[in-house]
């Protein structure tokens, strides 16, 4: 997680209990993550995160109670850095979406092998969203079947467009600087102005516009 090896603490939200149990004890299993609570619905989910102070909460989307959108607005809004990761069986493109413009740090279906569950954890904390080329396409397929003006993103300049390809690449301030072979520094400014230009409030946001505005390439 960072230089001082701590263990990412995750909380589980879903109201199927095989799911969850299986959920839990494979993740468990691995030094690095260490469980903090199990939720069955949104309204568990909250209380819990309150209490127990996650690195990362892992949710289904259709939870009784407290639905998966309104959870992760209530969290990403209360407790900003706790991240949060979709996983769940819905794969339609306006979920997903709806789910990213809440605050949504990644989205996987339950399909996904174990292996990038774990990845997609990791990936969360080091470099703030994950999402694989699945999701990709159907937010793009989404996105631009509403023929989103692309005029909006013609005042970034290409420095700009340059960066955000790469942050859509999950790649941190620094890997993008060696990239393009300039400074930390200049990256942070250009990520300022994107954010500043775009009306966007972090990575995931950047990743978005990037899509719906045709800017970003896989």
């Amino acid at each position: 997680m960072n230089a001082e090896n701590k263990r990412i603490r995750i909380g589980i939200v879903e109201s199927q209990a095989v799911i969850r149990e299986c959920l839990v004890n494979y993740l468990q299993s691995i030094q690095a993550f260490e469980i903090v609570f199990q939720a069955g619905n949104g309204e568990e989910a909250i209380t819990c995160t309150r209490k127990h102070k996650p690195h990362v909460v892992l949710t289904e989307v259709a939870i009784p109670r407290v639905r998966g959108d309104t959870v992760t607005a209530h969290i990403r809004k209360k407790y900003a850095n706790v991240k949060v990761l979709a996983l769940t069986s819905i794969d339609k493109p306006e979920t997903i979406a709806v789910m990213l413009l809440n605050g949504c740090n990644g989205y996987l279906l339950k399909s996904a092998p174990m292996a990038e569950v774990v990845k997609a954890i990791a990936c969360v904390i080091d470099c703030e969203f994950y999402y694989n080329k699945h999701v990709t396409r159907q937010l793009r397929e989404n996105l631009l079947r509403r023929k989103v003006a692309r005029t909006h993103n013609m005042h970034l300049t290409k420095s700009e467009k340059r960066v955000m390809h790469f942050v859509c690449r999950q790649m941190t301030s620094r890997e993008i600087a060696m990239q393009l072979n300039i400074s930390h520094r200049t990256v942070e400014k250009h990520c300022e102005n994107i954010l500043l230009k775009t009306g966007e409030k972090n990575a995931v946001g950047i990743a978005l516009y990037a899509i719906k505005n045709g800017i970003f390439i896989n």
